[in-house]
């Protein structure tokens, strides 16, 4: 099989280069150890990661493709937890 080189994109983790390369969560594991990192680890921006070119799914890989959609489940909490929702009352605003 060839490997072939993936440049992450903003918010992307291994789930979602297994994904949108493969079609499915079947490679997750074989890129974790391809690259020697963790199936959890936080990965840079910009950063290249080796992959097998093969794809268990071509009906999600195409979705994918044809949408233009790529996958970005890694947001920080800081980019989560903010908003009234999340504010603590008389913590970080004051009821009148």
């Amino acid at each position: 099989m060839h490997i072939m080189n993936k440049t992450i994109t903003p918010d992307q983790s291994l789930v979602d280069i297994a994904i949108q390369h493969d079609g499915s969560l079947e490679e997750l594991f074989t890129i974790a150890r391809l690259n020697n990192v963790s199936v959890t680890e936080d990965l840079v921006l910009g950063a290249k990661v080796q992959i097998l070119d093969q794809v268990t799914d071509s009906r999600v890989v195409k979705i994918l493709l044809e949408g233009g959609w790529k996958p970005a489940s890694a947001i920080a909490e800081s980019e989560l937890l903010c908003g009234i929702d999340y504010w603590a009352i008389e913590t970080e605003f004051e009821v009148q």
